[in-house]
């Protein structure tokens, strides 16, 4: 047997409970009693049951559009409404939706941003962290009483460089809300899903800055930089741009047969195997072909030589850009994603 105060409580997607009261239930021989609605699945009066599932199911859809309201206008008014508040800041004892700096760790964060002004990049400072034996986000929070982050305790001084690039892109240390970065995309499902940036709320000015405005240029270039890399790597994977080697040797190979084949032309017709007409014929469509081939080999070869150089090139730009300096990477990269967007085309027309 099965009690509940009212359908709700079983559930408010009205198929799934339907499912367990009109099939599960009955099936399994249980009795399913909602008090306050009347319902006795023992009894054969419970033809109400499937339009109060749906009505329990418009409530929560009404009410998920109800929160989502609200959150947002909370965020439109600059209000803090994460769970966590960011590395080198705490929520105010007195409003939960204000931050208010934390003294203890303000110096880490500015050594972290001075580290990057100075030209050094996320591994380069994850690592110098780590070396000068400073506690990891979850390690202080953890040490802070939050038990949620006890399980980082066996690495405290664990830096990741994906970490420090959080902070150093993150722009609630100049001072500026941004909210509205991850939304639930069912009320049902449950699946939080990340916002295009252009979707983001950001609200200027909200409270105390660690870092000065003028670290944002660095912070810019960083993300952008960052991105290139990321989306010319996809292209280049994706595109095969990186091993052309298949398509030389298949050229290479049909070269060859057809230097035989010509050969072979030339015995039969020493051999009166087919007259003069067929073989002169047969002979220029030969060179036609190898003269094609020939080319195609050629453009293939220096495409791949080239191609050779710009991956050296960025695997250069990525080692500059993670380890040692920002600066100048941007116009760099950018003429890289023109180059390999365009030997996209170039070998399709091979």
């Amino acid at each position: 047997m099965v009690i509940t105060k009212d359908l709700s409580r079983l559930g408010r997607d009205y198929l799934q409970t339907g499912y367990y009261t009109e099939q599960y239930f009955p099936l399994h021989h249980v009795r399913y009693i909602a008090i306050n609605d009347g319902v006795d699945t023992l009894l054969d009066n419970n033809d109400i049951a499937p339009f109060k599932n749906i009505l329990n199911d418009m409530y929560a859809k009404d009410l998920s559009r109800k929160v989502k309201s609200a959150k947002r206008q909370r965020a439109l008014n600059g209000l803090f409404i994460s769970a966590q508040a960011p590395y080198g800041y705490i929520k105010d004892p007195t409003n939960k939706n204000h931050l208010i700096v934390d003294e203890d760790v303000r110096g880490i964060v500015e050594l972290i941003f001075k580290l990057c002004k100075e030209g050094n990049g996320a591994p380069y400072i994850a690592k110098y962290l780590e070396d000068n034996k400073i506690l990891n986000p979850a390690a202080y929070k953890s040490l802070k009483g939050d038990t949620r982050f006890d399980r980082y305790k066996d690495e405290p001084y664990k830096w990741k460089a994906v970490t420090v690039r959080k902070i150093l892109t993150d722009i609630v240390y100049i001072g500026h809300m941004e909210n509205h970065k991850y939304q639930v995309e069912n009320h049902m499902t449950k699946k939080c899903v990340r916002v295009p940036d252009s979707e983001h709320i950001i609200v200027h000015n909200t409270h105390e800055a660690i870092i000065k405005e003028d670290i944002m240029k660095i912070l810019q270039s960083l993300k952008n930089n960052d991105n290139v890399i990321k989306e010319l790597e996809k292209i280049i994977k994706k595109n095969n741009i990186k091993n052309n080697s298949g398509e030389t040797r298949k050229t290479e190979s049909r070269l060859n047969q057809l230097v035989k084949i010509a050969s072979k032309l030339y015995e039969d017709y020493t051999a009166d195997l087919i007259n003069d007409r067929t073989y002169k014929d047969l002979l220029l469509k030969n060179k036609q072909e190898q003269d094609l081939r020939e080319l195609k080999l050629k453009n293939l070869k220096k495409s791949e030589e080239v191609v050779k150089n710009k991956l050296n090139d960025l695997e250069k730009l990525k080692k500059k850009f993670n380890n040692t300096s920002l600066q100048g990477c941007g116009c760099q990269l950018r003429q890289l994603h023109s180059f390999f967007c365009k030997k996209i085309s170039l070998f399709s027309e091979i």
